[in-house]
């Protein structure tokens, strides 16, 4: 009887393990990102109309195996109506061959397209397309980020801090080397006290004069707006968590060398409205 009990506790902590680890989603390698913005007056209803029609269309493509991820996310900060866009749509794949386009809608979104309603693709479009225009659409592609966790798949009502930065030219790399060497411990540490759910260092392309302005993106979720804080916690956290992480290190003179490679072109506070996995 003893010896059951134990087996039965040793499978049901197994089965916990490989549930666990069934929920730890993989983070997308590339994000297809469109920068929106919706017409005067017509967010709600874009936003409306995206949650009836979006989720079944993105689910197609995930079952298809064209799409890893997808989410809608409003710019709660800075807003008005002078600013280039108030949303973005970001479009996650597993690899570049998951992004090569197709010749022409594939059966199973026209399906899926018809189960909504629309007669076609192009009957879809002209539907969507006076409630908002792209600004233009960017490719990200992941450098670094926390370990994926069971919290690591957002989920709409979170928050995200989305920092564009430029790096010094030709000084990418060694940007990217000491961010992880210096910054994202600091993040993961961040990450296991439950201050964060996740943070990530993207490199951009595309999007011809959004070049110029910025080359790197850093996204910071956290759970809710309360949690929210400076890009890395405030100073005095920050300071507390590097002679924490780094000891024996001269942290400060690493952090040095990492803002001296950079500059801020621009910080947004968005909120995660619609996602599919």
């Amino acid at each position: 009887m003893h010896r059951n009990r134990t087996a039965s506790r040793s499978l049901i902590a197994i089965f916990s393990v490989a549930l666990g680890c069934a929920q730890t989603a993989t983070p997308p390698t590339f994000f297809r990102v469109d920068f929106i913005k919706t017409k005067p007056g017509k967010a709600t209803e874009y936003t409306d109309f995206l949650k009836k029609n979006l989720p079944a269309i993105t689910q197609a493509q995930i079952k298809a195996g064209k799409l890893l991820s997808w989410g809608y996310s409003q710019v709660f900060t800075p807003t008005g109506e002078a600013q280039e866009h108030n949303a973005l749509g970001l479009y996650g794949y597993s690899s570049w061959g998951q992004m090569e386009p197709s010749d022409g809608p594939p059966d199973y979104i026209t399906s899926t397209m018809k189960t909504l309603g629309f007669t076609s693709p192009k009957d879809y479009a002209e539907k969507r397309n006076p409630m908002r225009d792209i600004v233009r659409t960017e490719i990200w592609r992941r450098q670094a980020g926390t370990t994926p966790t069971p919290d690591t798949t957002p989920k709409a009502g979170e928050w995200v801090i989305v920092s564009y930065l430029k790096t010094l030219p030709g000084k990418g790399g060694d940007y990217d080397t000491i961010w992880k060497n210096y910054s994202l411990p600091i993040q993961e540490a961040r990450v296991k006290d439950g201050k964060l759910k996740s943070y990530s260092m993207w490199a951009t392309f595309g999007g011809n004069s959004s070049e110029a302005n910025y080359n790197r993106v850093s996204l910071a979720r956290y759970a809710s707006f309360k949690d929210l804080g400076p890009a890395e916690g405030g100073m005095a956290e920050t300071d507390a968590a590097a002679e924490r992480i780094h000891p024996g290190k001269d942290w400060r003179q690493m952090r040095r060398d990492m803002v001296a490679l950079r500059t801020i072109y621009r910080t947004e506070i968005i909120q995660i409205k619609m996602t599919e996995r």
